[in-house]
């Protein structure tokens, strides 16, 4: 027995040692999530937004999301699962998406497993776990953690169903092709280009009826995804800039190196451009991953660029990042498994030198990228100073949501009841519907403020009613936003307080004040220098 150890001991460490620089990969990965993930500070908007949802119970929760988010229903009713557990604590819903990430990094792997073997496997995990905007999506409260699991696991059982056709298979196959175009609002995009590789590559090999059936399952997923083309045809774009010659470094280099860095948003940017072309030469090493690369992740972004150039640009790094990465990573991986087995040490040299790179600078990369919210702060400094009598004007929805999450905790009230009054477009959409129904679907407001140790807390632009004989009121919005406030009484504005991205002004009761008070806008460069309550 001791001699069957013995013998067979070195195979395992052979083993080990043969993959000892994915699995060094995969560790420093992993300890770039943990070291992001406890750097993080207080929730930013979009995280509030996400988090708010989940306080609007069932059914009326799914109004909730379409009146108040662009974003379709699936990742929030997860993350209302989630909340379950914890409901209010927002490092229990930053947890959500550090589970998701690990569910996607398992994903990427059994699928690279399933399709390219062990090695590809963990090479391809390696790579998904080094990538900065992985580290970034582990602790973000947003989809963008779930997003590779869900589109790396569409593409898988499309694959199987056209290789092992069976009835189950293609309930799964709608079901999981619904939910992943409902989890983003341009996830429909991700999807079709999914379809696309899949019928390229399997076209000629799967049998006839097979693929005709798999083309049916299609059409039926697609036309429960038409609802999501529509409102994005009529929501439209946002401001973003317009596709020029040298896009294209943008568009890959953000891919890989996300949104923000500061004053090293440049050099990151291309260094993640570097990045990108390095994983490609990897991935085109694989035979086997060349058309579901050259489809899913260049051909999705050699669209956007095109569509860039016609006046409608789309690219926002982080759901292109969350979408397209992961095969890119699936691919690289077979690659470098590939590269790793010929007798020319070139090119395993300079893979190895590339994984080395990225997991020396991955934690210092993801720092860059670092997100952070001053609603906490806002909210502090109103609870610091605010007493009972006082009213606390909130023009914006999502703002209001986070300083009343941060002020009173995440009992403050509904959202689908809490609300400013209708604008005319939703007056006509309820004004159809009628009181009865438009009440019974939760569409009607209730009231637009709630009111804590005798402190209101008005949301809103028009708040004559809510403020009516408030001697002091405090009026926090976003400095970015050049707007005003409606009062029914005149006030009169001091030094307002600049929390990073907010700005908090007092008001008092005075004859010599304006009943309508402006944000006080400043821009980037004029805030530099402001005093802020931290």
């Amino acid at each position: 027995m001791n001699d069957t150890l013995s013998r067979t001991s070195p195979t395992v460490m052979d083993k080990i040692r043969q993959h000892s620089l994915p699995l060094m990969g995969i560790l420093v990965g992993l300890a770039a999530m943990i070291h992001y993930f406890a750097m993080r500070g207080s929730l930013w908007e979009d995280e509030l937004i996400a988090l708010t949802h989940t306080f609007q119970p069932l059914p009326s929760f799914f109004i909730e999301i379409l009146r108040n988010d662009i974003h379709p229903f699936f990742y929030f009713l997860v993350l209302k699962g989630w909340m379950l557990l914890s409901p209010g604590s927002s490092w229990w819903a930053l947890a959500n998406s550090f589970a998701v990430t690990l569910l996607s990094a398992v994903v990427v792997y059994r699928v690279g497993r399933a399709i390219s073997g062990t090695s590809a496997a963990l090479w391809a995990t390696a790579i998904f776990l080094l990538l900065p905007t992985t580290v970034w999506g582990a602790a973000n409260l947003r989809m963008y953690g779930l997003m590779p699991a869900m589109l790396v696991g569409f593409w898988y059982l499309n694959v199987r169903f056209l290789q092992q056709p069976s009835r189950w298979g293609g309930v799964a196959l709608v079901l999981l092709g619904i939910c992943t175009a409902y989890v983003h609002a341009i996830a429909f995009i991700f999807v079709f280009f999914i379809f696309l590789a899949v019928a390229i590559e399997q076209f000629k090999v799967a049998p006839r009826k097979t693929f005709r059936n798999w083309f049916l399952l299609q059409v039926v997923a697609g036309i429960t995804i038409l609802p999501l083309l529509g409102t994005a045809l009529m929501r439209g774009t946002e401001p973003l800039p317009a596709s020029s010659w040298d896009s294209i470094v943008m568009i890959l280099g953000q891919t890989v190196a996300g949104n923000g860095g500061g004053p090293y948003r440049t050099i990151l940017m291309w260094a993640g451009f570097v990045v990108f072309l390095s994983l490609l030469y990897f991935a085109l090493q694989s035979k086997r991953w060349r058309v579901p690369v050259l489809v899913i992740p260049v051909g999705v972004l050699l669209a956007v660029y095109v569509i860039g150039f016609l006046g409608k640009p789309i690219f926002k790094s982080p759901p292109f990042s969350a979408a397209l990465l992961p095969f890119l990573a699936l691919g690289a991986g077979a690659g470098i498994a590939h590269i790793m087995t010929l007798p020319r040490r070139l090119p395993a040299a300079f893979a190895a030198t590339f994984i080395v790179a990225l997991a020396a600078v991955t934690i210092p990369w993801s720092d860059k990228l670092l997100s952070f919210g001053s609603y906490e702060a806002a909210a502090a400094e109103v609870k610091k100073h605010a007493v009972a009598g006082d009213v606390v004007i909130i023009p914006h929805l999502s703002v209001y949501w986070g300083v009343l999450f941060f002020a009173e905790g995440a009992n403050w009230g509904l959202p689908l009841e809490v609300r400013p009054p209708d604008n005319q477009q939703w007056r006509k959409v309820t004004d159809k519907l009628g009181p009865e129904l438009a009440n019974t679907l939760s569409l009607l407001p209730k009231t637009q403020f709630v009111e804590f140790n005798g402190i209101k807390y008005c949301v809103g632009t028009d708040v004559a009613a809510c403020a009516s004989g408030a001697r002091r009121a405090w009026v926090v919005d976003r400095r970015s936003y050049n707007n005003g406030v409606e009062f029914g009484q005149r006030m009169a504005p001091q030094k307002p307080v600049y929390i990073h991205e907010l700005v908090v002004t007092q008001l008092l009761s005075s004859e010599q004040g304006q009943k309508r008070f402006d944000n006080p806008f400043l821009s980037d460069r004029e805030i530099e220098g402001q005093e802020t309550s931290y």
